[in-house]
């Protein structure tokens, strides 16, 4: 088993940013976070981290993927504003919507990043849209997208 903990941070058409964040005891394969956008805003994510710790496990695969169907059975999670005095966030906030760590996935479609972490010691995943060099270096989510952040590997 590995603790997990991570965030995205996401921005909206508006210009407004929010958060995402979890933490967790992982032992499978899941869904670590989920935002789901209304048909009323696109939005862009911004960075995305995941960290992990485990005394057994060494490989994790984090792969950050767009869905045509939503995970579910997952926590339901409202995103927590970073613009002082912003509008409400406009994601569907539901066990089925925007959320973290879900127990059954989605219909994906595709993966927009994938890379390998190590989560002994500590290890982890980090992706910022100002890594030049990273690609791709924009993650774009239309109206009514789906984007999940997902541990592929099981954890031992």
């Amino acid at each position: 088993m590995a603790t997990l903990s991570g965030y995205m941070v996401f921005e909206q058409a508006d210009g407004f940013q929010y958060s995402l964040n979890f933490s967790a005891a992982i032992t499978t394969a899941k869904v670590l976070m989920q935002l789901q956008f209304t048909s009323a805003m696109s939005g862009e994510i911004v960075e995305i981290a995941v960290d992990g710790q485990s005394d057994t496990a060494d490989a994790m695969e984090i792969v950050v993927a767009r869905y045509s169907a939503v995970s579910s059975s997952g926590t339901s999670f409202t995103p927590i504003e970073l613009i002082e005095n912003g509008p409400a966030s406009t994601t569907t906030n539901a066990t089925n919507g925007t959320g973290v760590v879900f127990t059954t996935e989605g219909t994906q479609t595709d993966i927009l990043l994938r890379r390998d972490a190590s989560v002994q010691a500590g290890g982890g995943f980090y992706w910022s849209r100002g890594m030049g060099g990273a690609k791709p270096t924009r993650l774009y989510l239309a109206a009514s997208g789906i984007v999940g952040i997902k541990s592929n590997i099981t954890i031992s």
